[in-house]
C-alpha cells in the first residue's frame, strides 16, 4: 500500500500531470457556471462574446497552470535582489 501511495505521489509531481491537474481544478468552476446558466436569452452577439471570453480564459488558465507546475517542480527562488 505504501508503495502505491509513493508511486501516485511521484506521478503527481511530474510537470505534465501536475499541470493537467491544476487545469482541471481551475476549469471546474467555469464548467459549473456555464452549466447552470440560463441560455434562453442568448443571442448570436452575446454567444460570440461568451465564446471569446471562454477561449481567452482557457488560454490564460493553461499558461497559469504551466507556470505554477514549473514553480512547484523547480522550487521557488528565495534570493530576490
Amino acid at each position: 500500500m505504501n508503495s502505491l501511495i509513493a508511486h501516485i505521489q511521484q506521478q503527481m509531481m511530474k510537470p505534465k500531470m501536475l499541470s493537467n491537474g491544476l487545469q482541471a481544478l481551475f476549469l471546474v468552476p467555469l464548467l459549473v457556471i456555464l452549466a447552470i446558466s440560463n441560455w434562453a436569452n442568448v443571442t448570436i452577439n452575446s454567444a460570440a462574446i461568451i465564446l471569446i471570453m471562454v477561449v481567452s480564459l482557457l488560454i490564460g488558465l493553461h499558461k497559469l497552470a504551466n507556470q505554477i507546475a514549473s514553480v512547484i517542480e523547480k522550487g521557488a527562488d528565495n534570493h530576490f535582489r
